[in-house]
């Protein structure tokens, strides 16, 4: 397995063409569609634009708050902290935020 990238190089962009595609939860069996990619209020000492990201699981089991590597076939190895934000009808809803 590769490394995660350093996630200070990763930009919304990067994210915004990988919208709508599956991301896999490590070893969890858990898959996350990638379903918004929000531009956050810039400020003024930081490199890059802060964004959010919203998964939604095909899971009903809770992942807690935590870094895990979500891996997805257009970008490389990704070591991201999400949260659980809601639970919908066919699984849970995570964030991350990235400032």
């Amino acid at each position: 397995m590769t490394s995660p990238i350093d996630l200070n190089l990763i930009t919304h962009e990067d994210f915004k063409r990988v919208l709508e595609q599956t991301f896999v939860v490590g070893d969890t069996g858990i898959e996350c569609t990638l379903m918004n990619v929000s531009l956050r209020s810039p400020h003024p000492d930081l490199t890059r634009t802060p964004f959010s990201l919203t998964f939604a699981s095909n899971s009903k089991t809770i992942l807690p708050q935590g870094t895990y590597h979500l891996f997805n076939p257009a970008l490389p190895a990704l070591a991201i902290f999400i949260v659980p934000i809601r639970e919908e009808k066919n699984g849970i809803v995570y964030q991350a935020v990235f400032n």
